[in-house]
């Protein structure tokens, strides 16, 4: 078997139903999974449609930029298949940092990639994210302009291998370095399979939860298991920080035999809060035959504790070992390493070898720990750096390769790649060897491998690497005067603490001037590049090392200050915490104020002070943790995730010094110091609210409507929503449809627009020609002022359009109504301002049932629109209320608008939903843990493709009975009718509970990882809002006389229908746990069936 693609099409024929990957979620609970045969048809199908749809060549490189899951190596495989490259990035969040946001836009430029593959939720989170200030996601070029392909929307699956010529060159694997500089490493086949083999001698079963798209997590835990037929069953490497039991526990439940860990994920076991004996209860690692420390210097101390505490557990001392690899050889160098030996310090920081016969029990003695013997087929030699000259055993030199396992070079640096691969060793003329410098330094001794140092400047704290001209040029940007004259000169460099490598930065600064603070030069490293210094250095002009051609020479700097010849004018110490084995909040903001040099009285969040992202969801977990135990636990749950990231660390630090643990101090001064609190800001929300509500027309008076609309312009065409709006305006309207879109331009947004007609399978071939010939993309920004209009494309827009559809909206029940306000209200305001100027345009707002909050009133009116602002208490029902306040206020100046509120628009009649919906969320959750709720409300779902087909049908009226549309079901039923009939159609059955047992179920049972988890506090606080609105019921009078005018083909979908949509999506999705029972009615929208009707709601109406 010569690639990858044969391996794997062999073991899908040898044990096609063997599992290949098992994806767990924080619970340990299998979230993705296939086997050899379902994964190689997933990728063949994919493969398909990806040379069809992105018209994907030979040799094409595609950025592979997923979050954790396994569609990364569904894109992956599917890219061998269509003979393109697959590089995987680093996906970043959506609110991610100028570097990381950054290195994916080098990444891209440097291997030529315009095609980047993800999932639908991600992308509509990297695209729909809001312009950052700072230059964030929205400000990446590649962001903006690539064509990005949603493949979890994909889900054909093909057995017949239509395979292209497969490229020699299996994927890209930029090393984990410089965000300016990014180097790929081009890894083929052979190298794969070579290391594969040199690795693993037995089909493994691996566990895992290190990133799929760095070399020790894709290679190690995915590549080897395809080469070799074995299994990797993995998980996020965010859930292992908030569960590092769940590692451990996965290895016993599945007889894990392989698992490889940098050091820091050793140390973090160690701890007795992340890791307690009591989730180490039938903790069984004995089947391990590798369970290996690997990708950063590997600290004696933290090696020998660790198995140490573990080998109660089962671990074998043959199994546990410490490895040596990189990305340049494609993984493994050596393995098996388990010895430790005692040197001297300042004699190894000098490249000299002096050996002790004692444990290391002095300042100047270091442990170091072996990475065993080189794995078969490598040739590993200590060289010189300087000479070239091979040094025997015990000899510190630099460490260099050979072997089949050894990669080609760099992506098109030819230059770099002859200067690190092919280097020769200058005292054996009769050695043929090309070898690779690593810039690691090491030594042999008695045949074994240990690292100790590196050439190279890269300082890699908890496995990450850092490159210090990164955070020179942070320095370099956020101080420019700093220096004496011209550019800022500064040194990064890492320096061994504790067993630990540290990062010092040393500045040079002007003489005889009042100095910055060394620790805002901390905090702005923290806060860019999410690296803590240990210590900042102010240094005289010139005080810094370079060398002849004037470059920083950080090597000879470092090596000056640890002698103490460099004078420090300032510095800043991160210090080590003191605070004992406090544990709980106390204790981790007492270790945050030491270490952050805080006094507790700053009025400033804990993320405004660069606190390091773990830091901040150990805190956000202590503090309610922390109230819970103090007996506070109802009156803090209803402080939503906002408010608890809000807190000061002033708020923090006087709420723990009254309200700390064993204390007296009574509940209803913390009550009182809320409502106090709460009464400040709802005052201010409610005054904000009703000046938003306001209209003031142009000052300029408006022609008349034209009667019969040519052109439209509409917004949120790229939601969930959007596309079959858009769609369905295309089928019932003969109007050229302008789209605004944000995009860098229309290329881009029209892009955008097809990809999102896609992944809602609304892209057929007659929506397709009639794209191409009626809609136009106007490049916009909704929270901008005049939504991000040129004045030229501002009076043309005007000028031309003749109606707008106003579908965007930013949907989010956990925000506040500031928060939500720049896009819903002030996008919405200046869209009116448009329709108001030169010619009247009608306005056709898409609204919400939820403007009539919580109301318990039998009936809720079209004509009502909630006037007195009542029962509002979360920011997307407000913001919404006050959208349509402002709309009608406009109404009642002349403004022609129409109004159309949905309740809960869910999975279309294909199947095609939005995990973020709050229908989808809550039923996932239900069908999961097997509980509803018993309770009467009306429940309102409606098909996507339907709602968008009732609205443009009704759009196209000339006239109609009424400006406000209830887009509702007018058959009752309710969420004891919906669960009902999903066990009729699907065999999920469900335990009922009346409102306040299910809401305490849901606490005890809903999970950080579940769907339903940001939106427990909006339960908590609303749930006893739903029994006295059981009664209420939706008018829809004037929707339904709308709809006899329109006739649409469809009037109202049986629920029961409705409700097999969505749990398809859900299916899809793997949303929830997969049955053989076959959905019954869901191929195309049935006709309106029978139902109950709703008790006394024909009556009222």
């Amino acid at each position: 078997m010569d690639s990858l693609l044969d391996c794997l099409e062999h073991w899908a024929g040898e044990k096609p139903d063997a599992t290949l990957f098992d994806f767990l979620d924080v619970k340990g609970n299998s979230r993705e999974h296939y086997t050899f045969r379902q994964f190689y048809e997933r990728a063949l199908g994919l493969s398909m449609q990806l040379t069809q749809r992105a018209e994907l060549e030979y040799g094409d490189r595609v950025l592979l930029v997923y979050p954790p899951g396994l569609e990364l190596m569904v894109g992956f495989f599917a890219c061998l298949e269509a003979g393109a490259i697959p590089v995987p990035v680093c996906a970043p969040m959506t609110k991610a940092s100028k570097a990381a946001i950054g290195r994916i836009e080098h990444v891209a430029q440097d291997c030529g990639a315009t095609i980047a593959l993800t999932t639908s939720g991600y992308l509509r989170g990297i695209c729909d994210a809001p312009d950052s200030p700072d230059g964030g996601a929205r400000s990446s070029r590649f962001l903006r302009s690539a064509r990005w392909l949603a493949t979890d929307t994909i889900t054909e699956r093909c057995s017949h291998n239509g395979r292209r010529k497969s490229s020699p060159i299996l994927f890209l694997q930029y090393t984990s370095g410089s965000t300016g500089d990014p180097k790929g490493v081009v890894v083929s086949h052979g190298n794969v399979i070579h290391n594969a083999r040199a690795t693993c001698p037995h089909p493994p079963v691996g566990v895992s939860w290190l990133p799929q798209y760095h070399d020790m997590g894709l290679i190690g835990h995915q590549l080897y298991m395809v080469v070799m037929g074995g299994s990797n069953h993995g998980f996020a490497p965010f859930d292992f920080l908030k569960r590092p039991a769940l590692w451990l526990q996965t290895i016993s439940r599945v007889r894990g035999t392989e698992t490889t860990a940098p050091n820091f994920a050793y140390g973090y076991c160690l701890r007795e809060d992340k890791v307690p004996d009591e989730a180490l209860l039938g903790v069984d690692l004995s089947s391990l035959k590798m369970m290996a420390t690997a990708a950063e210097p590997v600290d004696a101390t933290t090696y020998l504790r660790f198995f140490e505490r573990f080998e109660k557990y089962g671990l074998r001392r043959e199994s546990y070992e410490a490895a040596y690899g990189l990305a340049e050889n494609t993984l493994t160098v050596s393995r098996r390493g388990r010895r430790v030996l005692t040197v001297q310090k300042q004699r190894l920081q000098q490249r000299q070898l002096c050996i002790e016969k004692t444990s290391a029990r002095n300042n100047n003695q270091v442990s170091v720990v072996s990475c065993g013997k080189p794995l078969q087929g490598m040739d590993v030699r200590i060289v010189d750096p300087e000479s070239h000259h091979a040094l025997g055993e015990n000899a510190i030199g630099e460490i260099w390769i050979d072997g089949d396992s050894k990669c080609k070079g760099y992506w098109q640096r030819p230059e770099l790649s002859q200067a690190i691969f092919h280097a020769r060793i200058a005292n054996e003329s009769g050695n043929p060897g090309n070898y690779m410098r690593t810039g690691d330094l090491g030594f042999f001794h008695e045949g074994e491998l240990y690292v100790c140092g590196r050439l190279k400047d890269i300082i890699i704290v908890h496995g990450v690497n850092y490159y210090p001209q990164d955070i020179e040029a942070i320095v370099a940007a956020e101080f420019p005067n700093i220096g004496p004259t011209g550019p800022v000169q500064t040194a990064a460099f890492s320096v061994d603490h504790d067993g630990q490598e540290r990062l010092v930065v040393a500045v040079e600064v002007r003489p005889n001037s009042e100095l910055v603070d060394p620790a805002t030069v901390a905090k702005a490293i923290r806060s860019r590049y999410f690296i803590d210094p240990y210590q900042v250095l102010f240094v005289p002009p010139r005080a810094i090392s370079t060398t002849t051609s004037g470059k920083v020479a950080r090597g000879k700097t470092r090596e000056r200050w640890m002698s103490g010849e460099l004078e420090v004018l300032a510095s800043y110490v991160h210090a080590t915490p003191t605070g004992g084995n406090d544990s709980g909040l106390r204790g981790l903001f007492d270790r945050v104020r030491e270490i952050y040099q805080l006094t507790g009285d700053e009025d400033v969040t804990f993320t405004d002070i660069g606190v390091d992202s773990l830091t901040l969801v150990e805190l956000t977990l202590e503090i309610k943790d922390h109230f819970e135990r103090r007996g506070l636990a109802e009156l803090v749950s209803e402080l939503d995730a906002r408010f608890l990231q809000r807190l000061t660390v002033a708020e923090l630090s006087f709420l723990l010094d009254v309200y700390d643990e064993g204390s007296e101090a009574p509940e209803a001064g913390l009550r009182d110091w809320l409502a106090a609190r709460q009464q400040s800001d709802d005052a201010q929300e409610l005054e904000s609210m009703r000046a938003d509500a306001q209209w003031q027309p142009p000052a300029e008076p408006a022609d008349e409507a034209t009667p019969t609309p040519q052109s439209i312009l509409m917004t949120g065409a790229t939601g969930f929503f959007g596309p079959f709006l858009l769609s369905s305006l295309l089928q019932r309207t003969r109007c050229a449809i302008e789209v605004m879109v944000r995009a860098t331009d229309s290329d881009h947004g029209s892009a955008r627009l097809v990809d999102a007609l896609r992944r809602t399978e609304r892209w057929t071939p007659e929506i397709e020609e009639e794209f191409h010939t009626r809609v136009r993309v106007v490049c916009g920004d909704l929270g901008t002022h005049r939504v991000g209009l040129s004045d030229a494309e501002w009076e043309r827009v005007c000028e031309e359009s003749d109606a707008i559809v106003h579908n965007a909206a930013q949907v989010n029940y956990v925000l506040s109504y500031e928060a939500l306000r720049p896009y819903n209200i002030g996008g919405t305001r200046e869209l009116m301002r448009l329709a108001a100027t030169k010619r009247k345009k009608p306005f056709h707002l898409i609204s919400s049932t939820f403007i009539h909050g919580w109301s318990a009133r039998p009936v809720a009116a079209e004509h009502e629109f909630n006037e007195a602002l009542e029962e509002l208490d979360f920011g997307y029902s407000q913001s919404k209320c006050i959208q349509e306040h402002l709309v009608l206020n406009a109404a009642r100046q002349g403004q022609p608008v129409r109004i159309y509120r949905p309740t809960l628009i869910t999975a279309s009649s294909r199947g095609i939903g939005s995990k973020d919906d709050i229908g989808v969320r809550l039923l996932a959750f239900m069908i999961k843990y097997g509980i509803s709720v018993e309770a009467l409300n009306q429940v309102s779902f409606l098909p996507a493709d339907l709602v968008s087909d009732h609205i443009a049908r009704i759009f196209a009226l000339e006239r109609a009975t009424s400006n406000t549309f209830h887009v509702t079901t007018t058959k009752y039923y309710n969420m004891m009718d919906v669960t009902r009939s999903i066990t009729e159609q699907f065999g999920y059955t469900f335990t009922y509970y009346p409102m306040e047992r299910f809401i305490k179920e849901m606490n005890r049972l809903c999970k950080p990882d579940d769907l339903l988890y940001p939106l427990l506090v909006f339960f908590n606080r609303s749930h006893h809002k739903f029994k006295p609105m059981e009664p209420k019921r939706y008018d829809n009078r004037h929707y339904r006389a709308a709809l006899a005018e329109a006739k649409p083909d469809v009037v109202e979908p049986d629920y029961r229908n409705t409700v097999a949509y969505i749990v398809k999506h859900m299916q899809r999705e793997g949303l929830i746990p997969a049955r053989d029972k076959p959905i019954s009615n869901t191929g195309r929208l049935s006709t309106w069936a029978a139902s109950r009707e709703s008790p006394g709601v024909v009556d009222a109406i």
